[in-house]
């Protein structure tokens, strides 16, 4: 599992920790699935669409 949100760069829980991917392309490059949790206007929905085959989201943000 990866992320990428450059208003998140770390998440911390519980001790757990993960770093967020600051490669947006290379991140999706390794994904079967994106799930979306955000609708940060920058994103290029159209391009993460053409980049990965299953996108989940529960935002309504790449439609």
């Amino acid at each position: 599992m990866r992320y990428h949100d450059p208003c998140v760069p770390t998440i911390r829980h519980n001790g757990f920790v993960m770093a967020g991917e600051t490669d947006l392309d290379a991140a999706l490059a390794a994904a079967d699935c994106a799930v979306v949790v955000t609708d940060h206007s920058w994103y290029d929905w159209a391009a993460i669409r053409r980049q990965v085959g299953l996108i989940v989201d529960t935002r309504h943000a790449a439609i």
